[in-house]
């Protein structure tokens, strides 16, 4: 299964495969786990569980299916051949709509027919999406940034650990992401090098998305060492302003 989203728009296209690497059953497909017992490998096939697709609505494009009529390759010494066959499509798959405590989302249910070598193609728009938020999100940067100079922005876009150690006391060092490691730099920029990845490969699964969908702590780190040099800075500017 393979899910793209353009970030801008939140249009996306979900492709759902059955891949044929070996010939043999007809059946949907499984979620395949072993249990081991004493001396005997039992394989627990469930079926394909739906697919929930939060605050999505998806549209069924196409689907179709590979019908090999024969596994017998002919023999022929001048040319390769492949396996006689031919494509079917499938009917109209309805994605239905469903609501529970987490909100509204889309089930897609992969029919009981689907062999090896079956695809279905679905168009998904994300819900509720704010096409001005990311230039809402960009605004008033220049403003922000325009009247600092060259220390100020090295401390909000950068500065290394043990810069950052030093100045403060101990206090703060760069952020740690559970399953990511360390940010390379306490500013910024530590943030947008793996940014850079998410928004590029729109890897939602990323630590980084998973600590953030977890808690509001990378936000309360930023904002608190941001808070603390401008305390700083005022401290100073009011001891020698005396």
């Amino acid at each position: 299964m393979l899910h793209r989203v353009q970030p801008g728009t939140q249009k996306g296209y979900l492709l759902v495969a059955h891949t044929a690497f070996s010939k043999g059953s007809k059946d949907r497909g499984y979620s395949a786990y072993r249990l081991i017992l004493p001396l005997m490998l039992i394989f627990i096939l469930p079926p394909v569980d739906p697919v929930k697709l939060r605050r999505t609505r998806a549209k069924f494009i196409l689907g179709a299916s590979i019908d090999i009529s024969s596994y017998e390759v002919p023999k022929d010494a001048k040319m390769l051949h492949g396996l006689p066959g031919k494509l079917v499509y499938m009917d109209t798959v309805v994605v239905p709509q469903g609501l529970d405590n987490e909100g509204p989302y889309s089930e897609v249910i992969v029919p009981e027919y689907f062999p090896p070598g079956s695809i279905m193609l679905f168009e998904t728009q994300l819900q509720e999406h704010d096409a001005t938020l990311d230039a809402f999100c960009s605004s008033g940067a220049q403003e922000a940034f325009g009247e600092l100079d060259l220390v100020d922005l090295n401390v909000i876009l950068y500065r290394a650990d043990g810069e950052e150690r030093d100045v403060t006391g101990g206090e703060f060092g760069v952020y740690d992401v559970p399953g990511l490691g360390k940010m390379v730099y306490c500013g910024l920029e530590g943030w947008m090098h793996p940014l850079r990845r998410i928004m590029r490969y729109n890897d939602l699964g990323h630590p980084l998305c998973g600590h953030l969908r977890e808690g509001s702590w990378p936000l309360e780190y930023v904002h608190a060492r941001l808070v603390k040099y401008v305390v700083s800075v005022l401290f100073v500017l009011f001891y020698w302003g005396k």
